[in-house]
């Protein structure tokens, strides 16, 4: 059995490579597990594979699966089947026939998996950290089993290349650098900004994000200057900044969950760590940066500045607004942005 890392099995994708007939996706990264999933399937699509989709729990789901694996003929259409195992969050002798159906469930598809038709390819997704054992033997022969787990600091940037070659977004290896800076190991985050990117590029006629000029009231914000003057607890400068990034298009919601919430997130991180009296190099590892980065310095100084409380108030209260902004119940989506800066300055 071919074992990968999501990078790794990403960088072949999309050098590519035609992916194998069969692919276990697990680890601890929901996203990353997601990510790989839908890049098999694009991969095979370009192959004339459909996708048929299962999500299973136990045993009682397992038939149709297997009829679809086992189904085959002349005419036959090409099919990659995708096939999600939940993980059991059941309690007391629910639980224990929880697992136990799973496990049978698992074994069923292991003794499918050798017997394949050529015209089928199956992607199984599993949402623990590990690979069922009963299963790994199965694809010994003809599968890969791919990791996905917190990147390295030093893989994120990598990680942004290939969601900007996926996305046909032909930006400049700086803007990745930048990405990388302000979301940290947040690979969603990234993977959201850069097709926001590229579709502002396409709209615009232009590939590339908008730089600063020499007019500095002119241009837009660059990408992430928000999320620096919040993590070192500028509330001026952050309000003129916000106020200015909308005023030239800018979407609250985006600007909410692509900058404001994972600085708060990582000032969190380094306000718990300083109460806890660790030094800046133990915060950088903790960040997944180094402790002399931009990234954790102004973190760190924003931290000390603002304390522990107040950033924790803060964090919940972005995350209960983005809440609010995802299911309608804030209408002035730019006022409550604002409210949520001045507790900055409170």
């Amino acid at each position: 059995m071919r074992s990968q890392t999501a990078l790794e099995f990403l960088s072949d994708l999309t050098a590519g490579h035609t992916p194998p007939a069969v692919v276990h996706v697990f680890g601890p990264n929901a996203f990353l597990r997601e990510y790989v999933m839908d890049a098999v399937v694009l991969a095979l699509k370009t192959h004339g594979f459909e996708r048929v989709s299962f999500h299973l729990s136990n045993s009682d789901d397992a038939r149709p699966i297997l009829e679809e694996l086992s189904d085959s003929g002349l005419f036959t259409r090409r099919k990659v089947i995708t096939c999600r195992i939940v993980r059991a969050s059941r309690t007391g002798s629910e639980s224990e026939r929880a697992r136990a159906g799973k496990t049978a469930l698992e074994t069923a598809l292991g003794r499918t998996i050798p017997n394949l038709p050529p015209n089928v390819s199956l992607v199984i997704l599993y949402e623990r950290e590990s690979l069922p054992a009963n299963l790994s033997r199965a694809v010994q022969e003809n599968g890969a089993a791919v990791v996905c787990p917190r990147p390295f600091a030093n893989q994120i940037v990598r990680y942004a290349q290939l969601f900007g070659r996926r996305l046909g977004a032909r930006l400049p290896n700086n803007v990745y650098v930048q990405l990388a800076e302000g979301c940290g190991d947040d690979l969603g985050a990234i993977y959201n900004a850069i097709e926001k990117i590229s579709l502002q590029g396409e709209q615009a006629g232009q590939a590339e994000i908008v730089q600063h000029t020499s007019d500095d009231h002119a241009a837009a914000p660059q990408l992430f200057e928000l999320a620096r003057a919040l993590s070192e607890a500028e509330p001026g400068v952050f309000c003129a900044r916000l106020e200015r990034a909308l005023a030239l298009g800018r979407e609250p919601v985006e600007i909410l969950a692509v900058e404001i919430i994972p600085t708060l997130r990582r000032m969190l991180v380094a306000a718990s760590l300083l109460a806890a009296r660790q030094a800046p190099s133990q915060i950088g590892q903790a960040l997944g940066w180094p402790a002399h980065s931009q990234i954790v310095q102004s973190t760190v100084s924003g931290a000390r500045r603002l304390g522990l409380e107040r950033v924790r108030q803060l964090y919940r209260e972005a995350i209960a607004l983005d809440k609010d902004f995802k299911t309608g119940a804030v209408k002035q989506r730019e006022a409550a942005l604002f409210r949520l800066a001045f507790g900055l300055a409170a």
